[in-house]
Parts: structure tokens; sequence; C-alpha cells
């Protein structure tokens, strides 16, 4: 049983890297911390960018506005154990492997949550952080070309 999640993990993993391999790199311009992103065929953009590190969770969402309450529709990126560096961060289910998860919730009551996808960190500087990510949720919403650069803070 060991072995077969292994192996579903490395494919997994195998498939996210191929997926970001195969896109064009998205960054984000203009004056940080935001946050973009596609939501299917849908524009996403964050005038506002905050990744919060909790012990080794790191949580970086798009939020509405210089608060640190998110105006809908947000998007949400969580690696479980971020180690403080640059890297690809797969999610992948919790079942298998409790790396992260991708979430896109439309509004208060609802949210997409990831079957597949990644976040790119590539670069952490002070306090901003700057990466990629995309996912696939279950319901069939797809969050593509996600770019952030995002404020860290310290819970």
């Amino acid at each position: 049983m060991k072995k077969n999640i292994t192996i579903l993990s490395i494919a997994v993993l195998v498939i996210v890297t191929a997926t970001f391999m195969s896109c064009s790199k998205k960054t984000v311009s203009g004056t940080p911390p935001q946050m973009t992103a596609a939501v299917g065929t849908a524009a996403y953009s964050s005038p506002f960018c905050l990744a919060v590190r909790s012990g080794s969770q790191l949580m970086i969402e798009g939020l509405g506005g210089t608060s640190t309450t998110p105006t809908y529709p947000y998007i949400q990126v969580v690696i479980n154990q971020w180690p403080g560096t640059v890297g690809t961060y797969p999610f992948m289910p919790t079942s298998i492997y409790p790396g992260g998860y991708g979430a896109y919730y439309s509004d208060p009551s609802y949210g997409s949550i990831s079957d597949t996808g990644a976040v790119i960190i590539t670069s952490v500087a002070g306090d901003l952080i700057t990466g990629g990510f995309a996912f696939n949720c279950s319901d069939g919403v797809v969050v593509s070309s996600g770019a952030f650069i995002a404020r860290l803070t310290t819970k």
C-alpha cells in the first residue's frame, strides 16, 4: 500500500511539474503586494496580497484591500511545511500528502479546494515573497497563470 501511495505521489508531482514547465512564465508588474490569476476564463486581480507564516505553515491570500479581511472572490494558497526558501511546493490530496492546497472562494459560503497543483516561490527578499501558482479543483474550477508579490508577516 505504501509503495502505491509513493508511486501515485511521484506521478502527480511529475504531472504538476510538466504543467508548469509548459506554461509561459507570468509575472506581476506594478507596485507590490498584489495577486493575479485566471479562474476559468475570467481574470482575477487582487490589489493586496498577504503571506502569513504561522510556525512552518505559510498562507498566501489575495485580499481586496490593505486589511486582513478578504473581499470575495479571493484566492488562498497554503504550504503546510514551508522551510522559508524558494522552491516548488506541490498540492496533493491531503489523504496522500499533506503538502498544502490552493482554494478559490467565490463567496463567504463556498470555496473550491484544489485536488492538484503547486505553488512556486521564486524569491524571498526582506518582507516580500514572489511566486506563481496553478491548481485544479474537484468541482471543476481551474485556477491558472497565478502570480503574486506578497507582504510577509509572522503570526
